[in-house]
């Protein structure tokens, strides 16, 4: 398990286009839908997700953007 303290996706495209993170059970950690162009989201996150390694979260949809996850 590790500890995610904050989820921030940057720089969307369009409106619609949906960010979506998922532990290694497929499980919807984080998700979020675009409002517009150039939209930002940033939320703090204190929840223990499963995964194998920090890099076992993955992003299961992500049209546009970056998506920036602090650990601790």
């Amino acid at each position: 398990h590790v500890r995610i303290k904050q989820i921030r996706w940057v720089a969307a495209t369009t409106a619609g286009h949906i960010c979506e993170l998922v532990d290694v059970d497929s499980n919807i950690v984080w998700r979020s839908v675009a409002s517009g162009a150039n939209y930002v989201e940033s939320d703090l996150h204190h929840n223990e997700v499963a995964v194998s390694t920090p890099l076992g979260l993955r992003a299961s949809a992500l049209p546009s953007g970056r998506v920036f996850v602090t650990y601790g």
